[in-house]
């Protein structure tokens, strides 16, 4: 069920999921809350993280 809002995203809301997505994964590898990831997890998520953000910049450039 999506939310309940009042306005449409615009390109500054996409430009900020990716800076928060950015300094997500950099607070999830540096301080891991379980036990640490090893080299193999990392560049998985490393490169999950890179196709999204690739992914909504693409997004973002097509909004006005």
């Amino acid at each position: 069920m999506p939310f309940e809002h009042t306005a449409k995203a615009d390109k500054s809301d996409v430009l900020g999921i990716i800076d928060y997505i950015y300094n997500g994964l950099n607070e999830y590898v540096n301080n891991p809350s379980g036990r640490p990831y090893d080299d193999d997890e990392i560049l998985e998520i490393e490169n999950w993280v890179k196709r999204s953000i690739d992914w909504l910049y693409e997004k973002a450039e097509e909004m006005p």
